[in-house]
């Protein structure tokens, strides 16, 4: 959002690399996947399914993803 985009992703990925909190890795791979929506990597659905992996239990970090 704040026109940074691989600055966004090198925090996401250090969230995933240093969090044991469910919550914070299933929403990083989400946001992982949106900036990849952007990128020339394409790797959305890699990270959605990621995201689906942590089952941190929360309806918001399933769905809409559960078809990804």
């Amino acid at each position: 959002m704040s026109g940074h985009p691989d600055e966004a992703v090198e925090d996401f990925q250090k969230t995933l690399a240093t969090s044991k909190e469910q919550r914070l890795l299933a929403w990083s791979h989400i946001y992982l996947g949106r900036c990849s929506i952007w990128s020339v990597t394409r790797r959305s659905p890699g990270e959605y399914k990621e995201a689906l992996a942590v089952r941190d239990g929360q309806l918001d970090t399933r769905w809409p993803l559960n078809g990804a």
